[in-house]
């Protein structure tokens, strides 16, 4: 149970990491 809750904020983080990256390059196209 511990090692599928790792797995499910290991994705989460992966996630909100392309999120973050999608948004600096919008940032970066934009100026």
């Amino acid at each position: 149970m511990e090692k599928k809750m790792d797995g499910d904020a290991r994705r989460k983080v992966l996630i909100m990491f392309g999120f973050w990256t999608q948004l600096m390059e919008q940032k970066v196209s934009l100026q």
